[in-house]
């Protein structure tokens, strides 16, 4: 600022004194000095408001820029070139598009020109610029024309960064679009309703659900399309929901659809809360179920209808129960009446045999025996067939030999093929064990019904019964019968029926042959009893071969020159090993730890498979012989609680029965025992099981001596 000062002097002849112009002058300074020295105050004053106000510009978080009134840079704070990496020199007589980005340029000029002319005072606008480092950085500006008069002469500007807050806007819409294309897209019902239960929104597959549009359903409330037997529940529910009381529930509902019809949903709601608790919104998802709750309905109704039938079934069981009781008790006592009065012929008929009788008297007593022997046989059939139907025909396991048997084959029929001049042969096989082990009278029984129907009927030719090897282990073997005769045969049909029980064939053989037909429907179910399998083969006037299988134990045999077979003796030395008999029968139990002490065996008994299993846990066993049926626990549990033990993962269990069926067996070997062998106890078959499993003691003192 220039001050600029005048002075006046006045001529000689100038007024007089009192009125001096010098006077006037001297004045007139005085005042220019004072009002000089408040300018400089004022410049002072102003000068310090400026740094005030370029301090706050500097340092406010906000970028501050001033333009002219062509659009060219005049100041930037601090702010802005700390953000954009520009020195402000930089920016200073650069126009502002040299500086917004080229996306952005033609927007902003068009609001720039705009307000050249002083109708827009100021404006707001989102641009973005680049940095120094080439980072794109987007800032919200605001701008204010500075004014002299209507006259634009700059403009002065704020700019905050809004980079992160733009990003996070892409982010929320590009989650709002994602979630609008899964809710949409989504196949279960969706939705999003109000505090007061109506539809905000709704998905496509809930409007097919419900059989409205969108439009149609976000008119409703949730409740509008509730069947009437839940509403009251489901009130219930989404009042303890805005109450805060639950955050989420979850239950199966009906719903109305638009058309009327009733469906089943699965719903599950979550509330939407905000940080007070208050509830903004929740999301119900529901699922359609119609079709499993009505296939929940069917098999109700299938599990009620089934419970019927069991019932039914049951008393029916409990029917033929009693009637099989009853049978078997008639029969019983037939059987006792009948032996009676049989028994008292045949004695009668052998003691008249020792009379003087003639030779047509000795025709009536043999016809009077066979008569009588015939009618024991069918008694017995009788019983058997009986006793098999009942499950109480149990098998025996003795040691017997096999050519016993064939001979007593040979000599019971031998005769009467002679009588009708058929040849009759009987074959074993050299490779087959001829000691065995099992049921030797109900394996003659199936020989004697196989060979007596051959010879009945068979008028001329052959009838051959052979014993064949089909498999052998150390201890079992699997053989092979067959019967073949040149009679009568059969057609496919016969053959059908052959196996029932009181059925043959044909019926009028009955009246030709004799029988009751209960030969084979016994040997069928003796054979099963025995592990095996038993088919015919044949043809009409071309015979028939009946085949069947068994399975026996078999041991080696032993001979002394003048005593003939001796008692067998164990395979290896067992001195030494501790065995465990697990047995509740002690007069069994006394039984086998005399065989097995005999052995060298070191026998701990215990009663029951509760016992066992403690003594396996406190004790060091070789093997246990291990009884399957038991008071207290069985055999069959106890060896699941002991191979539940990593310790006696490897402890050989021998099985003890007493049946010798083929399931039997399979349940001990499926629990986790090693083998079995079946009462009686028979001292060569129980040696040669465990000289499989457990390993002589002297060998293992051997075997350690010679590694020491």
């Amino acid at each position: 600022m220039r001050l600029l000062c005048f002075s006046y002097i006045p001529d000689s002849h100038g007024e007089n004194e009192g009125n001096s112009p010098v006077k006037d002058d001297l004045k007139t300074t005085q005042e220019l000095v004072e009002e000089l020295a408040s300018v400089k105050h004022r410049i002072a004053e102003l000068e310090q408001a400026e740094k005030k106000h370029l301090t706050i510009i500097q340092n406010i978080r906000d970028g501050i820029y001033m333009l002219d009134s062509s659009g060219k840079f005049t100041f930037v704070n601090d702010v802005i070139v700390e953000r954009s990496g520009f020195p402000a020199e930089w920016f200073l007589g650069r126009s502002y598009l040299d500086v917004v980005s080229t996306e952005d340029r033609e927007r902003v000029e068009s609001i720039f020109n705009a307000s050249k002319d002083g109708r827009t005072r100021t404006y707001d606008l989102y641009l973005s610029y680049p940095t120094a480092s080439g980072k794109l950085i987007c800032v919200e500006v605001c701008a204010v024309p500075l004014l002299d008069g209507d006259k634009v002469i700059g403009r002065i500007g704020i700019s905050r960064d809004v980079t992160e807050r733009k990003q996070m806007e892409e982010v929320l819409r590009a989650s709002e679009t994602s979630f609008r294309r899964i809710f949409n897209q989504s196949p279960i019902g969706a939705a999003i309703v109000t505090p007061n239960n109506r539809f905000a929104l709704v998905n496509e597959a809930l409007c097919r659900m419900m059989g409205y549009t969108e439009k149609e359903l976000t008119s409703f409330t949730f409740t509008d399309i509730t069947h009437p037997d839940h509403l009251a529940t489901d009130t219930e529910q989404v009042k303890r929901l805005v109450a805060g009381e639950i955050d989420e529930y979850a239950t199966d509902k009906r719903y109305i659809r638009k058309d009327g019809a009733v469906i089943w949903g699965r719903l599950s709601v979550r509330a939407i809360r905000d940080a007070t608790g208050r509830l903004l919104y929740s999301l119900p998802f529901v699922v359609d179920i119609t079709e499993r709750k009505q296939a929940e309905e069917a098999l109700k109704e299938t599990e009620r209808r089934l419970y019927e039938i069991i019932e039914e079934l049951k008393i029916a069981k409990e029917s033929a129960e009693a009637a099989t009781r009853a049978k078997t008790d008639f029969l019983a006592n037939m059987s006792h009446e009948i032996r009676t009065p049989i028994n008292a012929i045949i004695g009668l008929s052998n003691l008249f045999w020792n009379t003087d009788v003639s030779v047509k008297q000795r025709d009536y007593l043999n016809k009077i025996e066979t008569s009588a022997r015939s009618l024991l046989g069918v008694i017995n059939d009788i019983l058997d067939i009986s006793k098999i139907e009942a499950g109480k025909l149990e098998m025996e396991y003795v040691d017997f030999r096999l050519h016993d048997i064939m001979n007593n084959i040979t000599t019971m029929f031998s005769a009467k093929a002679i009588e009708k001049r058929i040849e009759l042969m009987v074959s074993i096989a050299g490779d087959v064990p001829c000691e065995l082990l099992g049921d030797p009278f109900r394996l003659e029984q199936v020989l004697v019904n196989l060979t007596g129907n051959a010879v009945k009927f068979t008028e001329s030719g052959l009838i051959m019964v052979k014993a064949e090897l089909i498999e052998k282990d150390a201890v079992r073997c699997r053989l092979r019968f067959s019967v073949m005769d040149s009679g009568i045969g059969m057609t496919g049909d016969e053959i059908s029926r052959l196996f029932a029980a009181f059925s043959q064939a044909d019926s009028s053989i009955t009246r030709k042959f004799g029988g009751t037909g209960l030969g084979l429907a016994i040997s069928r179910r003796l054979v099963e009893m025995m592990g095996g399998e038993i088919h015919v083969e044949s043809e009409p006037d071309r015979g028939s071969t009946f085949t069947f299988t068994v399975e026996f134990g078999w041991q080696p045999e032993v001979w002394d020159d003048k005593k003939g077979k001796i008692a067998a003796q164990p395979a290896a030395d067992f001195t030494g090993a501790r065995l465990l008999l697990v047995e509740d029968n002690l007069i069994n139990q006394e039984v086998a730890r005399e065989i097995l002490e005999g052995a060298g065996f070191v026998v701990d008994a215990v009663n029951n498979g509760l016992e066992a299993v403690e003594a396996v846990r406190s004790n060091d066993y070789d093997a246990v012989v291990m009884d399957v049926e038991m008071p207290v626990m069985s055999g069959y549990e106890a060896t699941r609680l002991i191979r539940g033990d990593a310790r006696s993962k490897d402890l050989p269990i021998i099985a003890m029965t007493a049946h010798a069926l083929q399931e039997v067996r399979e349940e001990c070997l499926a629990v986790g025992m090693n083998d079995y062998v079946t009462k009686p106890i028979e001292k060569g078959w129980v040696f040669s099981v465990l000289s499989r499993w457990v390993k002589p003691r002297s060998l293992v003192r051997d075997s350690k001596t010679a590694t020491d």
